[in-house]
This record gives C-alpha cells, sequence and structure tokens, in this order.
C-alpha cells in the first residue's frame, strides 16, 4: 500500500523518515489484510509523533473499524487537546486515558498502548502514564479497515508527523517503565503493521 492515501499527493510528504498528515484528506488505509481485531489478547500499539496542533478533542492517530461509533471491534487511539494519549473501544465501553501535558505540540513523543493479560496501559516517553484493569474483548467477525483519521469525524485526523508505528497482536512488548526505542523498529513476532517510513 501507499504509505498515505491522498485524493491530492501534493498534500502529503515525507519528511526524515517520517509521514505528515495536515488535513481531512491525508490519511493512511489499511485493508482487512491487518488483523488488529484483538479480542482478549495481549497486543501493543506503538510510535512516535510530532503534533503541529492539538486543538481538536480526538487527534486520531489510528482509528480500527467500518465507522467508529457503531457496535463491534473498533477501537481509536488519539492524542486529546490536553496533551493526552487515549484508547477508545465500542461505544466508550472501554477508556484509557493518560495523564494531560505528556504530549506536546512541537515536540516527538513516543507513546505506546499496551494490553498485558488484563491489564492496559499507556506509556509516553516510556514512563506508565495511564492504565486500567477489564476483561474485554475487542473482537467480532466484521471486516474492519485501519485508518488514520477518525471515521465518525473526518476533521478529526492528525496534525503532525508519525514515524516509527507498529501494531504487535499477541505481545505485550513493554510491561514496565522502558528507554523508548531511537533505532527504526523491526518486525518482531505477531507484527501487523510496521509503519517505518
Amino acid at each position: 500500500f501507499s504509505p498515505f492515501k491522498n485524493d491530492d499527493a501534493r498534500d502529503i510528504t515525507t519528511d526524515g523518515g517520517s509521514g505528515f498528515s495536515e488535513t481531512s484528506s491525508d490519511y493512511l488505509s489499511v485493508s482487512s489484510s491487518i488483523n488488529a481485531k484483538f479480542g482478549t489478547s495481549n497486543f501493543t500499539v506503538e510510535g512516535w509523533i510530532y503534533p503541529k496542533d492539538l486543538a481538536d478533542q480526538y487527534n486520531t492517530i489510528f482509528d480500527y473499524g467500518t465507522n467508529a461509533g457503531t457496535t463491534g471491534a473498533w477501537w481509536a487511539l488519539h492524542a486529546g487537546s490536553g496533551g493526552t494519549i487515549e484508547l477508545h473501544t465500542n461505544n466508550g465501553s472501554l477508556k484509557i486515558v493518560s495523564s494531560s501535558g505528556v504530549v506536546q505540540v512541537g515536540e516527538w513523543s513516543h507513546f505506546a498502548v499496551v494490553r498485558s493479560g488484563t491489564t492496559f496501559t499507556v506509556y509516553v516517553n516510556g514512563v506508565n502514564v495511564g492504565s486500567t484493569t477489564a476483561s474485554y474483548n475487542i473482537s467480532d467477525g466484521n471486516t474492519r479497515t485501519l485508518y488514520t483519521y477518525y471515521q465518525a469525524n473526518s476533521g478529526r485526523n492528525f496534525n503532525g508527523y508519525l514515524s516509527d508505528a507498529r501494531i504487535v497482536k499477541g505481545t505485550a512488548v513493554y510491561t514496565s517503565a522502558f528507554t523508548p526505542p531511537t533505532s527504526p523498529l523491526t518486525a518482531v513476532t505477531n507484527t501487523e503493521l510496521l509503519l517505518n517510513f
């Protein structure tokens, strides 16, 4: 697939090994060949982001589903307007929000959202900034698509740079504080998506 799906190629660039998104027409679309129906499995969603602004409540990094806000196995990962990292699933029935101010405009931050057993943790720059415990199933039988914009509101895309993003289904890559990786990520066992740009 192309790094970003876009009707106007002039609006999208890569810069220093990162993908750049600015408007609602700048987005990545990955078909159902990417299986991010996590079910009750461990998982890790991680990457580096450099926001140009965080004005919207939901600055969407990833949105997995046919239409966020419907029933089924959708989940969405946002950089919130308060400088948070937030994971939302299935009509808000599971919502994990980091402490505020952990992501800043004009700065690179590493994020990782991890499930290990029944513990869901948000790490920013290797530090645990929010967690919750839940027995939750993110799974159904429908075909899903991964986007880098919020399907329920196409204006809520992430405005900034994304680099070294990885989705791992079946493995909690991090289970405690860690030093964020500075070398390009690799496709470890159970990797479903790897974006090195």
